[in-house]
């Protein structure tokens, strides 16, 4: 078992190295593939009648952490003490 997705590229070595290398050569590294993605995303984000979450968005990666972005602001402001709290902000 690995605990954490990012620990992969730690203990598989060789084999995130080939599967980099593949991307790589057919769809373009990971950071020119969020860059199309992010632009894809400006380009739906003009129109002001989107009332959708756009598909991109998956895409991009980092899902989760404006939900802990938002978690931490509402721990300290509201003074809840608890992992995210105001304790830890210091």
């Amino acid at each position: 078992m690995i605990p954490c997705g990012y620990h992969r590229y730690y203990y598989r070595q060789e084999e995130m190295l080939r599967h980099s290398l593949e991307e790589y050569e057919t769809i373009g590294t990971r950071g020119q593939q969020v860059k199309e993605t992010e632009e894809r995303l400006f380009e739906l984000y003009k129109d002001p009648a989107l009332c959708y979450k756009p598909e991109e968005l998956s895409k991009r990666g980092g899902a989760y952490y404006s939900d802990a972005a938002c978690e931490c602001i509402n721990s300290i402001y509201n003074d809840k003490k608890n992992a995210y709290g105001s304790e830890y902000a210091k």
